[in-house]
């Protein structure tokens, strides 16, 4: 690489807090160029150079917020109503561009620092990841395998995609970030991260099977990234807002007549007595799954099904499910074997074959009984106050001694389809 260009950030840390001002970074932009390698080349290339370098340095001694031929990203460990104050840049009448993706929170389920401040490189992330560590053990242990024409012998260079010391959402960006230098749009890594719920009949609600193949397929290869997630989403081609299939996040997105188009997790994020009813071309939001974007090269607004069509459409998913896929037939819960003396022995013994299996009075009452009459998982308290398996005298069943890691009194019930 040669270097174009390099500047000192200008910066006003009196806006910042005392914790922030203790830990405050010093910021600079280096400004490089290519002499050979362009467009995908050159992503790739700076791509490749930054995951050199985060394997020689901790976040503690470098962090590169963003290298990108496409995005620059200005963040920090502050108020969000001080982020204009803080990066001059910002407010110099010089400084104009096409699109800006805003966020306002810090970093989930870790203590707050510079580097895990919103939005990363790609995405912004309103939630948690409360599958996290299985995406994070997953991914490591697949990476011995992970190989692309894009990096080819520079493979290792790049891997593994995820840090420990990043958040979960940090690590969410890492992992799309993969994906897209593997030739995928970000609309269309999203949609593998962070499907849609399936239904029964083995279908999503409103989309084609076109889109169905393309989840049926991935379903197989990547296990779901899942929330609650807000998830805006930048990568200097596309631009929108996704929610994944728990629908635990608001989002709005407004069209006015100007050509503006904004997506928004607040209602009242216009002010009224500026923007009129009459600004207003189309109104809209998200539903559980869902996903809008905006073509940053035409200007258009992409909905739900036309965006997640046109990423289906790119490979011939049904074609490689008919190959790669088998279904298996169903087998009935009782076999022949079962025979009605079989089944009577069965009931007249009920009470000791449950001690046995270690069921207990709750397990059948509130949860066997109810899913019996309800066809569905019963919903009741989040909160679990009995002692731990781990330091109980009494027999436990295997699964007790395992539970989710995720706070589970800030989510509300959750039907069985989005569970």
């Amino acid at each position: 690489f040669q270097i174009l260009g390099y500047r000192i950030v200008p910066v006003d840390s009196s806006v910042l807090g005392a914790r922030s001002a203790v830990t405050e970074p010093w910021i600079e932009q280096i400004i490089v160029s290519h002499p050979e390698a362009k467009d995908k080349e050159l992503e790739t290339l700076l791509y490749i150079a930054r995951k050199n370098v985060e394997k020689t340095l901790t976040y503690n001694s470098l962090y590169v917020a963003s290298l990108s031929p496409r995005t620059v990203v200005y963040k920090g460990m502050l108020k969000s109503k001080h982020l204009i104050h803080y990066y001059r840049d910002l407010t110099d009448p010089r400084y104009k561009v096409q699109y800006a993706l805003w966020h306002r929170r810090f970093s989930t389920n870790t203590m707050p620092r510079w580097p895990l401040a919103q939005p990363f490189r790609v995405i912004g992330h309103n939630g948690e990841i409360n599958t996290i560590q299985g995406n994070y053990n997953w991914t490591h242990a697949r990476s011995s395998a992970f190989e692309h024409p894009n990096f080819g012998f520079r493979m290792q260079e790049v891997l593994p995609p995820c840090l420990l010391e990043n958040s979960d959402s940090g690590n969410l960006d890492c992992y799309a970030e993969l994906m897209l230098q593997c030739n995928r749009e970000i609309p269309e890594a999203l949609m593998l991260m962070v499907p849609e719920a399936s239904k029964p009949n083995g279908r999503t609600g409103g989309s084609t099977d076109v889109v169905q193949d393309f989840y049926d397929y991935w379903g197989a290869l990547q296990e779901p990234w899942d929330g609650p997630a807000l998830l805006a989403f930048c990568d200097g081609k596309y631009m929108g807002a996704s929610l994944d299939r728990n629908g635990l996040r608001p989002a709005r997105y407004f069209q006015l007549k100007d050509g503006t188009t904004v997506v928004s997790s607040e209602v009242g994020i216009l002010d009224k007595e500026k923007f009129s009813p009459d600004c207003y071309l189309s109104k809209g939001r998200l539903g559980p799954g869902k996903m809008v974007a905006i073509d940053l090269s035409t200007g258009e607004l992409i909905e739900n099904d036309d965006i997640k069509m046109r990423m289906a459409q790119k490979r011939p998913y049904a074609d490689w499910n008919k190959v790669f896929r088998e279904n298996l037939p169903e087998v009935p819960f009782l076999g022949h074997e079962h025979t009605d003396k079989a089944l009577k022995a069965v009931e007249e013994n009920l009470i000791l074959l449950q001690f046995d299996q270690g069921y207990t009075l709750e397990d059948v009452e509130m949860v066997i009984e109810a899913s019996a009459q309800t066809g569905k998982e019963p919903t009741f308290c989040m909160g679990n106050d009995k002692p731990l398996a781990v330091v109980s005298d009494k027999p436990h069943v295997l699964y007790d001694y395992f539970t989710q890691r995720f706070a589970q009194v800030t989510n509300p019930a959750i039907d069985p389809y989005r569970e």
